[in-house]
């Protein structure tokens, strides 16, 4: 018998996919045309034409002949306007592939612009078709020809043709880098400032939080692969104050889970709880095959990330870009320097439930900057652009010094790099010179 749980983890997939996709803005274009030349049709002969034809005598039409000419030659110009545009997004996805990251393209395909852009051609293909169906032989009396009709679908070409104007231009930026990586900036601050409620400031971190010793704990093996995306937290930490059970979760969003590994921990032995119950814990966690960035923002660092190894990739040497990455993952820690996902959940009685593994400001540091500093290691503004970064965060970390040890460590990094793979001496004395100064300023500052 299906439960509720997995009813709702379906519908939960379902949306997502549905939201995510291509197709559902078209979709729902295409069906307001639809109902839209429906309306047309049945308001012939109506106050509205009347007032049309009265203000424009020029649009009234009583030959059939002239109707299906209009509705035929704009079906079929549209059509082939709608070819020759995503043959552009083809271009371009191509372009995306080879010099960004193959992961952007779910993103530039999901494009709400190019998704209305579709919808609006292929709306405008359905009116014209529809309409044209009304018109059934040249001897139609004028009575059965909607003039409102013919002037909606003249409107609808003229605006199809000012959409594929602007479309042109959108198309062209969409690959340019800057513009990249601007958009997966903003993006992944605004999931970041919309995740504050679920999220604590570092001073509020307490230690006994942690699962540090499993020994007590009773592991749970997944029933499927993915990447694990979170949990439904209100209905798990019903589910564990119902059977008096505490979970424990080792994984971070954005982690690869293997399909009968551990996927969780409970504080009591499974066999002594329903298998029922284990099924709807299953049902809490969400799982997709790819890291979309609306879904938590430390996706957003990822992308920014990848695209700078790309761009410092030896095919296409462009530090530049890499550059632009790396101020925009500065300005990102500078956020999240502080903040922190709450890593325990606690029933509406106060009792910790759920125990989560914190992702933590080191954690989203070093997989930002170790595969930069790897690829980057013999150009000395990539060295020198990361220990830059440092010294913003450090000036930001003054006054609480939680991250002392992992700058220190960073800047013994960045400088060992470029003594060992950097050869001009002067470039390796200025690396040197930073480096003296930020352990200084490091130092001063807890005086």
């Amino acid at each position: 018998m299906i439960d509720q749980t997995q009813v709702v983890k379906f519908l939960r997939k379902a949306k997502t996919k549905i939201i995510t996709g291509i197709s559902f803005v078209p979709a729902l274009i295409v069906f307001g045309f639809f109902i839209l030349a429906i309306l047309v049709f049945e308001s012939r002969n109506t106050a509205v034409e009347k007032f049309i034809v009265d203000l424009f005598p020029i649009l009234s039409i009583s030959d059939a002949s002239t109707a299906r000419a209009i509705y035929t030659t704009a079906a079929g110009g549209i059509i082939s306007l709608t070819v020759f545009s995503f043959s552009m997004v083809m271009i371009v996805l191509n372009q995306a592939a080879s010099n960004l990251s193959n992961r952007l393209l779910s993103g530039i395909l999901s494009e709400k612009y190019h998704q209305i852009t579709l919808g609006v051609y292929i709306g405008t293909i359905v009116y014209c078709f529809l309409m044209l169906y009304q018109v059934r032989t040249d001897e139609s009396n004028a009575s059965d020809l909607s003039t409102l009709g013919v002037f909606l679908c003249i409107i609808m070409v003229m605006a199809d043709i000012f959409l594929f104007i602007y479309f042109l231009n959108y198309v062209t930026r969409s690959v340019n880098y800057g513009h990249v990586i601007q958009k997966i900036h903003s993006q992944t601050k605004d999931r970041l400032q919309n995740s504050l409620q679920d999220q604590i400031d570092r001073d509020e971190y307490q230690e006994e939080w942690v699962v540090s010793n499993l020994n007590n704990w009773y592991s749970v093996n997944s029933n499927e692969s993915g990447y694990y995306q979170g949990i439904q937290k209100s209905t798990m930490s019903k589910i564990a104050a119902e059977n008096e059970v505490k979970i424990y979760i080792p994984y971070n969003r954005g982690d690869y889970v293997v399909s009968g590994t551990q996927l969780f921990f409970l504080s009591i032995p499974p066999d002594k709880i329903n298998k029922d119950v284990i099924d709807e814990l299953f049902n809490c966690f969400d799982f997709y095959t790819d890291q979309i960035i609306h879904t938590h923002y430390q996706y957003g660092f990822t992308r920014l990330t990848e695209i700078a190894v790309k761009a410092l990739s030896p095919g296409i040497n462009d530090p530049a870009t890499a550059l632009s990455c790396i101020h925009s993952l500065a300005d990102l820690h500078s956020v999240c320097l502080y903040k922190m996902d709450k890593p325990v959940i606690y029933t509406e009685e106060g009792e910790p439930v759920i125990f989560m593994e914190p992702l933590k400001f080191e954690h989203i540091f070093r997989s930002s900057f170790d595969p930069i500093i790897n690829y980057g290691k013999t150009d000395f503004q990539i060295l020198y652009n990361c220990m830059t970064t440092i010294e913003k965060l450090i000036f930001l970390d003054k006054k609480r010094h939680y991250y002392d040890s992992i700058f220190n460590e960073y800047i013994d990094h960045l400088l060992s790099t470029g003594e060992k793979h950097l050869e001009n001496q002067y470039e390796v004395k200025r690396l040197t010179n930073l480096a003296r100064s930020l352990r200084e300023r490091i130092k001063s500052t807890r005086q």
